[in-house]
């Protein structure tokens, strides 16, 4: 009796490591606001971030631009990656800020966050990109503007 193969994915192989982490925040959007969520691989961390995906689930529409290697005027506030393997004590050496004011950075994509409920809209939901890499020093910032007349919870 043959067995069907397993795979095992990279981001799985991460899981069972310790070494895969997720950040998550709610957060509003005030009109004609932006919001700015930066992650940040510091400067001698020896290590290579790779970001598989991040997703922005949104009441209104909101523009969505992605900067590398912005300079923080003031961090926004600190999150802490969790370890996706409950068993593993590693910790990230990620750094992700919530808000913030950030200046600079070379533009690099360009998205638009449908916005709406899930039970009255399609497209609420806005995967920004494929995966990134990002090496020690180095950083992107996801920045989230809101031109309509309503706040907007994301």
């Amino acid at each position: 009796m043959s067995k069907d193969p397993i795979y095992v994915t990279e981001f799985k192989e991460a899981i069972i490591r310790g070494r895969a982490f997720s950040a998550s925040r709610r957060f509003t959007v005030a009109s004609g606001d932006e919001y700015n969520v930066l992650f940040v691989n510091p400067v001698g961390s020896a290590r290579i971030i790779h970001i598989v995906a991040i997703e922005v689930d949104t009441q209104q529409e909101l523009d969505i631009d992605i900067y590398r290697d912005s300079i923080a005027i003031s961090y926004g506030t600190y999150v802490e990656p969790v370890n996706l393997n409950l068993l593993s004590s590693e910790k990230s050496v990620a750094k992700i800020y919530y808000g913030g004011s950030y200046t600079g950075g070379k533009l690099a994509h360009q998205t638009y966050a449908h916005g709406g409920s899930k039970t009255r809209a399609i497209g609420s939901l806005a995967e920004i990109g494929e995966q990134v890499i990002i090496p020690d020093g180095r950083s992107i910032r996801v920045k989230l503007i809101n031109d309509s007349t309503s706040d907007s919870r994301a």
